[in-house]
């Protein structure tokens, strides 16, 4: 109201009131000179606006900012200062601290819309972590619920009960106790029925008897001492050797004494695959075998027991001795021992010292006792060529006139060699010989004339002779006769 130069006034932008230039402020909202009393400073940021363009704080009437500087509560409508307002930490929406509520179970602050009432415990939380019961539907915050196995979901916590030998939750109809002390609970599909006393156990309280596969009570079950494996008392064996108590899978009955033994004190013979307790087997000394006591031969040579499967008989002497102290026959195989025991008993059965010989008409050297010395050639020869007369099979036969032997007829030059190799065979008339395998040894039959003028009934003479370094009989010859088909001795030589 006081009176100023012209020149010095000013019109508002709001009201267009003039007045002195002192009495007018610069204006951000409006832009532009606004009276004193038309003018605010904001409480944000210090700024001058017109009163009428600014936000008033629902809070505190004193207080002003700018349209941007201030925030409408979500919870109420008002309108208040950016710095009266909170946001809540789950939506992050604003409202006045005053309007604000705190989940019972997290502590957050959160906006009221934004809270459940729990049905299990009363209490308000956010709803960002409902659950609700799989039972009854009731719903609360997630830390009043456990995840149930029977039925399967999640139950309120005061709807279920926990098993003690699981862990696992389930509603409290399922739930049950063990009859054996201290009582655990279980849940009902936990529960078990001992095949011995017919009690309701809780099935880590049951074992599974590994001999019988009977479901009982553990506090009846034994360990093997073997495998640690459980059975009934009863059903487990003691080893009769070691006093251990086994499953009667983890013992066999030794070869040797008879008794129940623990496997591991057991080893099996090579030989028969039978088992014997190890300290009483026999290991070879010359093969390290292991096999049973009855498997084993005392060597008569060297006095050492050796698996029956490395001694042999001596065929000289019939001693049993290893196969390794024993050389074998050239031809048949057959196993004899080289000392002076078997050349003393060659030497008593054929007069011969030596252990190997060689048959005389097929020239293989064999052992010396399977020869025998022929009754009508005194050759040498193998036992299986001579027949029950000791006679050279094939000489007889050539003497009793059986066709088909290989032989062959004398020539003239060889009948000459008859007559003049002995007076006796001076009237030999022909002959026929038969050559040995050896080559070099000949038997012959040889047909002499007898009487006067050769006229009397002729002699068949048995001949051996020996082609090495020309012809030369082996032996005098043997005169006689051959009737029926069969020839027989009448002299050793010619008759006058």
């Amino acid at each position: 109201g006081r009176r100023f130069r012209i020149d010095q006034s000013e019109s508002s932008v709001v009201s267009g009131r003039t007045g002195h230039r002192s009495e007018f402020v610069d204006s951000v909202l409006p832009l532009g000179r606004v009276a004193v009393d038309e003018a605010v400073v904001s409480a944000i940021s210090g700024r001058v606006g017109a009163k009428v363009a600014m936000i008033q704080s629902a809070a505190d009437t004193a207080r002003f900012a700018f349209p941007e500087e201030s925030v409408t509560s979500v919870v109420s409508g008002k309108s208040y200062l950016a710095d009266e307002v909170e946001r809540s930490q789950l939506s992050s929406l604003p409202a006045h601290p005053s309007e604000m509520a705190v989940c019972s179970v997290t502590g957050i602050r959160v906006l009221p819309a934004e809270l459940v009432v729990s049905e299990v415990s009363g209490v308000a939380f956010r709803n960002d972590q409902v659950r609700s019961s799989q039972l009854s539907g009731r719903r609360g915050h997630f830390g009043e619920f456990v995840a149930s196995v029977i039925p399967a979901g999640w139950l309120a916590i005061d709807e279920a009960e926990r098993s003690e030998m699981s862990g696992d939750w389930g509603a409290k109809v399922h739930a049950v106790r063990s009859e054996k002390p201290p009582h655990r609970q279980g849940l009902r599909h936990e529960l078990g029925v001992c095949d011995l006393t017919g009690a309701k156990l809780l099935r880590d309280e049951l074992g599974l008897s590994s001999v019988s596969h009977r479901r009982v009570d553990v506090a009846f079950l034994v360990p093997s001492e073997a495998s640690a494996k459980l059975a009934l008392a009863d059903e487990l064996v003691v080893c009769e050797q070691t006093g251990r108590r086994l499953l009667p899978e983890e013992t066999e009955t030794c070869a040797i004494t008879g008794k129940r033994v623990d496997c591991r004190e057991l080893v099996a013979s090579v030989l028969s695959g039978k088992k014997g307790i190890s300290h009483q087997m026999v290991r070879c000394p010359e093969s390290a075998k292991v096999v049973l006591p009855a498997e084993t031969v005392k060597c008569e040579v060297t006095g050492r027991r050796l698996a029956v499967s490395e001694v042999g008989r001596c065929v000289i002497t019939g001693r049993a001795v290893g196969l390794a102290s024993m050389s074998a026959c050239p031809l048949s195989g057959e196993r004899y021992v080289d000392d002076e025991t078997s050349k003393a008993e060659t030497r008593r059965v054929m007069a011969v010292p030596d252990l190997l010989s060689s048959c005389e008409w097929t020239g293989r050297r064999q052992l010396t006792i399977k020869l025998v010395r022929c009754r009508l050639s005194n050759l040498l020869v193998d036992k299986s060529m001579v027949n029950e007369r000791s006679e050279l099979r094939v000489f007889r036969e050539l003497l009793d006139g059986v066709d088909g032997l290989g032989g062959f007829a004398a020539d003239a030059r060889q009948l000459a060699w008859l007559r003049m190799a002995s007076p006796d065979l001076g009237s030999a008339h022909s002959a026929e010989w038969v050559r040995s395998p050896a080559g070099h040894v000949l038997v012959g039959c040889v047909r002499v004339k007898q009487g006067l003028f050769g006229l009397g009934t002729p002699h068949h003479a048995a001949v051996v002779a020996d082609s090495r370094e020309g012809l030369r009989l082996r032996q005098a010859p043997l005169f006689g006769l051959r009737e029926n088909g069969v020839w027989r001795v009448v002299q050793a030589n010619r008759a006058s």
